[in-house]
């Protein structure tokens, strides 16, 4: 019997700290939301944008807007598939939108910094600023 009530504790306890471990996750997440950061470490002339909802990933990617889902586990994150709109614009630029959204697909890591939000990619850092 007393086996049987420990093991009771010991599987209340790990679901307990299971569901914290979830609210301490949502809480991240919640940070990020309904804020709308600038990319600044590239292409700062096409204006670039990032922002979340509770499971969408969206902004201005320089001639278009995207659109996507993403996912986050701790400091991980995978974005994407991405779509956009599809807007004329200056081949230099729609080249370097492809190349950000790209990378943007590429994402492993996020770090979020009081006013910043660093994205760290298969190649590089994309370093983006609270508007």
């Amino acid at each position: 019997m007393k086996k049987i009530i420990f093991l009771l504790l010991l599987t209340l306890g790990i679901l307990g700290c299971n569901n914290i471990d979830k609210k301490e996750k949502e809480v991240e997440i919640s940070k990020i939301m309904d804020n709308e950061y600038t990319l600044v470490s590239e292409y700062k002339d096409l204006g670039i944008t990032i922002n979340f909802d509770k499971d969408r990933v969206y902004g201005f990617s320089g001639v278009n807007r995207y659109f996507g889902n993403y996912k986050i586990d701790g400091d991980k994150i995978k974005i994407g598939p991405l779509a956009g709109t599809r807007m004329a614009g200056p081949i230099e630029s729609l080249q370097k939108e492809q190349k950000y959204l790209k990378q943007l697909e590429s994402a492993k890591i996020l770090k979020l910094k009081e006013n910043s939000l660093l994205i760290e990619t298969a190649d590089k850092t994309l370093y983006f600023e609270k508007k």
